[in-house]
């Protein structure tokens, strides 16, 4: 709790204790680097809408919507026109720099906009006001202590030091009432499970009062339940409404629904009193009316006013109470699970309003339900009525529901946190005078929300291209939204045409502009080189229509089409160049003497105007065999070989560049060879030998000419002249490069930039977007091999910034489009030879797929050898449709998401976690080793259904099995072996022998059972420590399970007498899995509570437990595995404690580690203390050792879900050329070290990066600087900002130790605020310019401004 409060708005967490341990006790190797700063970026913030309200925030008396995520608070107003398609305004939206927990209107009695209170996760509080000048929420002003200055309203949730701090589970919850006293509003905050907060909110003419008590336990009427305290759990809470909302005292009375230390749910009414002895405390004392022993599901209670007399509704997945002073008030069952809910309003019969209200309900199904609440007449007893609500869609599973009235129109706002936060339209018709309720009718209207990647249960980082590129695996949602998603970094596409007509034999899609000065294609031409034909389709707005061209041969299969600036067409088959002049009249050919033309290519666009004077439409190069033609096209469409050359080779591929030069030494042909994989430039009309050859490690497949941009002097970044460009180069092998051929140097050996892997297969390069029309400078690439394409643009910092594209499939065939209404798209063929259409985004952003599986992923592993994921699935609260009720494992396609194989279990027996084997040795040759290194262990546990329990099979069977399996809840541990028909023939198999049980389909993958143990307590955790070792967390215990192969070859193995174990498939007894024995010190005892998660690395293992200590183990090296020990290691990891509790855990190796926190806290961790090589005490017993941390830092995402190695996106690549190359190797910024990722419950994801201590020390300072000048609400184009807090600008980066960390989205949306300039977009390679103030103050801080610029822009940061 001694957390530096001038450094919090940087959400760097550092105590006392911890700074003074590194500065002065931490013993250190010299040989041993440790880089102190880290570097946080977001991929993804969190969406969620965490919180809204409805009031007058912006003009009095005009009502709008208020709603807050993690990232930014938005205000909304209701839509007027076109209401379907925009029933909500964005009227302005904030970037927080603190994430918002909770936002609480408070109504104002004067003529002014009403306050909104905000909670975040620095535990701070902030009252602020609209400001109508400089259009910005600020805090207001409130009464100082002594009653005589004034103070701005906010501050932190401050608790005794004799409190305990246990975060609440479920985030912050918030209350709030008006107060006795008019003018004066109440509003209870849990922050914490042990202590509440009262916020007394009153104004005095324009003054305004602000009070925060504290919660104590010290009356003899206090509440004795336990609550709050750190062994109870406020579920939920709410002030009763009139009447019979005050005790005798007129003090405010509280409903609370918690569960105790025994976890029985109850519900308590409790007055709040505010403590006479002390200012800052108040109590909780018992109210007049209880319910003991509620439903253990129960989770919300709903306040319901006039229509109880002062009582509450109570909600749980099976029925729905009403109670009150008066007892139990009513009760009904319920259909469905539900949610959440939001109040209606009460309901109006024949014009009159009555004690009946209305409240609408959200299922874990997406539905929507109607809960219709009536007293009845001369009895304490009410009716409730539960109508389903029809529309047609399913909805995303709710988190939160909230309402907003204005202009005679009501809206539902369906917030979600996995999927899209839908908009609804409520309308209630007019109820008769009989006493029929109407029941409300729904309408979805179209949302304006940005859709969330939800809450993230588990994580794995795949590299399918082994280039360091991330792709992430998330298991996402719960109930009916649980997915399974693949993200990576990218540009999106939005489909426009999907599934169009089929064009199976295609070979290449042309684009066409017959209209040369237009700048729009008007025309596709589909090439089909077997079938020598082109098909057109010529395209009108966003109609495709087949067409023909008049002149053009239809029966040639065309290797280039282009327009002429005159307008004339050319066509390019494989027997001849053919010209259709303007018009399509005269036809004017060129054919090779001997010999077919197998490549073609033009020059770009921007550089015709040089060859006009000369007459010269364009220039053209064809490769015939191992010559290369080089043609012009005349403005009168004439065609006229100007030059020719022999090569060693055959041509395979071409480029051509037009630039200055007499005597067209300007016209430069680069020129790709077979065989040699050599790239060479001819120059000239007559293709002079290449001046410069470079020699490629894979045949080039296709190249671009790539004229850099100019650098902002004005000086080009290129040779003097113009002579030469940048060559970017497409290979065979999947890759691509930047090649630096100048002409006129033949002393200096070309230079060949880092190459980048595209995909598998050979790439071919096209320009993209405009350019692929008007071929100009620099621009974008579109570059697409195998099943992967990328798109790559030019940056003045001599860099090629390259972003995959996401969303076009397994596209076989692609060509870029840029028409007036589908700017930047793109036209492909699928897998299935479909035509496909879309436009590509122009923001590098997360881009995911998903697999919907209707089920809670409880653990999944990658198989990388069979490019798979196997998954463990489990129904919530409803059995899965078609399904069996109990847990599921699959294999889903890493990319695609498909299906492969499924398991269902019985009821009776769920999956409680899973783990693969891959520490083998890479130089093992054995087979049983190889074998080992591929087996999925899953952990299971069988029930006490009885009717699960008899399912075994027949009573002989029953009879061989063990009697243990007769006990509730058994932990089982199983081995799964993955087996394909490709991987069984590999290895000596006939197709279809032995083949029982691995897979349902022909040619899939598939997995068998091939050994099994018992463990007995459930298992919460599995890790492979070493080969033939398995750890398990188990109950109470870390038991040590090993495993070795048994049997012969792959079939060899016995088939178990007994079938279908417990729901688990027939057993193939291949992997002996066994038990070391509980006495060894390989099996010791857990304290505290169960272990959520377990990593390991290099024989070190770390265990996370719920609300416990950090676990470590370790296996004794260089002996055998069937004598490996695994040894607890007694650690003293007090340090941890202000971390708060932990959730995940990433071993780096050598004594250090990450780990994660619930309350969104990411520290770096060492292991410390003497331990000798083998990993056992002198003693023989466990060895001893303390937790150090290092740095922590707060990533304001919520709970930190996994840790990851890895890195998103694609590197930068620089461009290649030794000109200029001191000046860029200066410029050039400190790649980090390290990279890893992380995901959030919140459902967002980030990276964190290891930086060196000169470049970290820049960025520190920076961050100071902004935190000491910027205020947590502050407009995106607000200037007026920095003034703010000047009293802070003395002494910036003082008092800060080297233990530090950097925020990078603090520093990006810092610089955005302060920008001078309009943003540019990222696709252009430019960003935005700080102000002059803020340089001035950056200047006087002495912060190496340009470093840190080049950093944040290698990371994908463009400013």
């Amino acid at each position: 709790r001694t957390i530096q409060t001038r450094t919090i708005q940087t959400r760097t967490i550092q105590t006392r204790t911890i700074t003074q341990f590194r500065q002065d006790e931490l013993k250190v190797e010299e040989s041993r680097e440790k880089n102190e700063m880290l570097y946080s970026q977001y991929h993804k913030q969190p969406s969620l809408i965490v919180s809204a309200t409805v009031g007058s925030f912006l003009d009095p008396g005009q009502e709008v919507l208020l709603t807050a995520s993690r990232k930014e608070v938005c205000v909304w107003g209701m839509g007027t026109e076109d209401f379907e398609s925009c029933p909500l305004t964005l009227l302005t939206k904030h970037h927080m720099f603190a994430c918002v927990m909770a936002c609480i209107r408070i109504p104002t009695m004067q003529n002014t906009t009403d306050l909104l209170l905000i909670v975040t996760d620095a535990c701070k509080w902030h009252l602020v006001r609209w400001n109508k000048r400089c259009r910005i929420f600020e805090p207001a002003t409130c009464k100082g202590v002594d009653k005589a200055s004034t103070s701005t309203a906010e501050g932190g949730l401050n608790i005794p030091p004799e409190f305990a701090t246990h975060l609440h589970p479920s985030g912050v919850m918030t209350t709030w009432r008006p107060g006795a006293v008019k003018s004066e509003h109440l509003v209870l905050v849990s922050y914490w499970m042990d202590v509440f907060h009262l916020f007394t909110i009153s104004e005095e003419g324009e003054q305004i009062n602000v009070s925060v008590r504290v919660s104590r336990d010290s009356t003899d009427y206090s509440l004795k339940a336990g609550i709050p305290g750190p062994e109870t759990q406020l579920l939920h809470w709410s002030f009763l409404q009139p009447p019979n909302d005050l005790d005798f005292e007129d003090c405010p009375m509280v409903v609370l629904l918690f569960a105790d230390a025994s976890d029985i749910v109850q519900i308590e009414c409790a007055a709040i009193k505010t403590a006479e002895d002390d200012e800052s405390a108040f109590d909780i004392l018992q109210g007049p009316w209880g319910v003991t022993n509620v439903q253990p599901t129960a989770h919300t209670v709903l306040s319901c006013g006039s229509t109880l007399g002062g009582g509450c509704l109570c909600l749980s997945p099976n029925s729905i109470i009403a109670v009150g002073d008066q007892g139990h008030r009513g009760r009904t069952s319920a259909p469905a699970h539900f949610l959440c809910a939001t109040q209606l309003g009460l309901i109006s019969v024949g014009g009159k309003t009555t004690n009946s209200s209305c409240w609408l309900l959200g299922t874990d199904s997406g539905e929507v339900h109607a809960l219709l609440v009536s007293p009845e007449k001369l009895s304490p007893k009410c009716k409730m009525d539960v109508v389903h609500l029809p529309l047609d869609t399913t909805l995303s599973v709710p988190t939160a529901m909230f309402t907003f009235t204005s202009h005679d129109r009501t809206i539902l706002l369906w917030a979600t946190a996995c999927g899209h936060t839908s908009v609804l339209q409520v309308e209630m018709p007019a109820s008769t005078s009989d006493g029929d309720v109407a029941v409300p009718v729904i309408t979805l209207l179209c949302s304006p929300f940005e859709r969330s990647l939800g809450a993230v249960h588990h994580a794995i980082a795949i590299d399918e291209l082994g280039v360091g590129e991330t792709d992430l695996v998330l298991a996402c949602g719960t109930f009916g939204d649980g997915c399974v998603r693949v993200c990576r970094e990218g540009v999106g596409v939005e489909i426009s045409v999907d599934n169009g007509p089929e064009l199976h034999g295609c070979s290449r899609i042309l684009p066409l502009a017959l209209e040369p000065g237009s700048g729009f294609h008007s025309h596709l031409l589909f090439c089909f080189d077997e079938q020598e034909e082109t098909q057109v389709l010529m395209l009108d707005g966003y109609n495709f229509l087949p067409s023909t061209i008049e002149g053009f041969d239809h029966a040639a299969s065309s290797l280039l089409a282009l327009t002429t600036p005159g307008g004339h067409i050319v066509q390019v088959t494989p027997m001849q160049v053919r010209v259709v002049c303007k018009g399509g009249g005269q036809t004017h050919t060129w054919s090779p003497r001997a010999g077919r033309i197998e490549k073609a290519a033009a020059d770009n666009w921007q550089e015709r105007s040089r060859l006009v004077s000369s007459g010269i439409g364009c220039v053209v190069a064809v490769g015939v065999g191992c010559a290369v033609y080089l043609l012009t096209i005349s403005e009168g469409g004439v065609v006229e070989e100007r030059g020719k050359r022999l090569l060693d080779n055959q041509v395979s591929a071409l480029a051509v560049l037009v630039e200055g030069g007499a005597g067209g030494q300007g016209i430069q042909v680069a020129v790709a060879e077979w065989v040699s994989n050599a790239v060479g430039v001819c120059v000239g009309w007559r293709l002079d030998v290449p001046a410069r050859r470079a020699n490629l490690r894979a045949p080039v497949r296709s190249m671009a000419w790539w004229t850099p941009a100019e650098a902002k002097d004005g000086a080009s970044s290129r040779a003097e002249g113009g002579k030469g460009g940048l060559l970017v180069v497409g290979l065979g092998d999947g890759t691509a490069c930047c090649v630096d051929l100048k002409s006129g140097q033949d002393e200096v050996e070309p230079e060949i930039g880092d190459g980048f892997r595209v995909g598998d297969t050979a790439v071919d390069i096209e320009r993209m977007g405009a350019d692929a029309v008007k071929l100009g400078r620099g621009g974008k690439l579109y570059l697409q091999s195998s099943k992967n394409a990328v798109w790559a643009w030019g940056d003045v910092g001599n860099r090629v910034h390259c972003a995959r594209v996401c969303g076009v499939g397994h596209c076989v065939l692609a060509s870029c489009l840029h028409t007036e209404l589908m700017p930047d798209s793109l036209v492909w063929l699928n897998e299935d030879a479909r035509l496909n259409f879309g436009q590509v985004g122009s923001q590098v952003e997360l881009q995911w797929e998903e697999k919907v599986l209707g089920d809670t992923v409880v653990g999944m592993v990658h198989h990388p050898e069979h490019h798979c994921l196997i998954v463990q699935s489990q129904p919530t609260h409803t059995t899965r449709p078609g399904g069996t009720g109990g847990g599921a494992m699959m294999m889903l396609h890493s990319e695609a998401l498909e299906e492969m194989w499924r398991m269902d279990l019985e009821p009776c027996q769920a999956w409680s976690a899973i783990a693969i084997s891959e520490t083998v040795d890479p130089d093992a040759t054995s087979e049983a080793a190889r074998w080992l290194s591929g087996l999925v262990f899953a952990a299971s546990y069988v029930t006490a259904d009885e009717a699960g329990m008899a399912s075994r099979g027949s009573e002989a069977e029953e009879a061989n099995a063990d009697e243990d399996l007769n006990r509730k809840e058994v932990g089982i541990v199983s081995a799964f072996e993955v087996f394909s028909p490709a991987a069984h023939e590999r290895r000596g198999g006939s197709a279809g022998e032995g083949m029982e049980g691995a897979g349902r389909a022909e040619g899939r993958c598939g997995m068998r059972l091939v050994g099994l143990v018992e463990v007995g307590p459930v298992v919460t955790a599995l890790h492979v420590v070493t080969d033939g070792v398995l750890l398990a967390a188990a109950g109470g215990e870390m038991v040590q399970i090993e495993f070795r192969e048994v049997g012969g070859d792959v079939d060899g193995g016995r088939r178990a007498s007994r079938q279908g174990v417990q729901g688990l498939d027939e057993l193939w007894v291949r992997c002996e899995m066994r038990l070391v024995d509980a006495s060894s010190p390989s099996s010791s005892e857990i304290p505290g509570k169960m272990v959520r998660a377990v990593d390991g690395r290099d024989g070190t293992v770390w265990g996370v437990q719920v609300q416990g200590e950090l676990l470590a183990y370790r296996a004794a090296k260089d002996q055998d595995p069937s004598k490996m020990k695994v040894h607890r290691r007694n650690l003293d990891c007090r340090e941890l404690n202000e971390l708060g509790e932990l959730t995940c855990c990433r071993v780096l190796g050598d004594g250090r580690g990450l780990l994660g926190s619930a309350g969104g806290t990411l520290a770096v961790v060492d292991v410390e203390g003497a331990a000798p090589d083998d990993g056992v005490g002198a003693d023989g017993g466990a060895m001893e050792g303390r937790c150090a941390v290092a740095v922590a830092v707060d990533l304001r995402c919520g709970a930190i879900s996994s840790v990851l190695p890895g890195r998103m996106g694609m590197r930068a690549i620089p461009y290649s050329g030794k000109e200029g190359g001191a000046e860029r190797s200066k410029s050039q910024p400190a790649k980090p070290d390290v990279h890893f990722l992380y995901t959030t419950a919140e459902g967002a994801v980030g990276s964190i990066s290891f930086v060196d201590a000169a470049l970290g020390q820049d960025m520190l300072k920076l961050c100071k600087v902004f935190a000491a000048l910027m205020v947590p609400f502050v407009a995106p184009k607000h200037r007026h900002a920095w003034p703010r807090r000047n009293q802070e600008q003395d002494g910036i980066g003082d008092g800060l130790s080297g233990a530090a960390a950097v925020d990078g989205e603090v520093l990006r949306q810092l610089l955005l605020s302060c920008a001078s300039d309009a943003p540019v977009s990222p696709a252009e390679g430019a960003g935005l310019v700080p102000s002059t103030v803020a340089l001035d103050v950056l200047k006087k801080a002495g912060v190496g401004l340009g470093r840190v610029r080049a950093f944040i822009g290698s990371n994908g940061l463009h400013l």
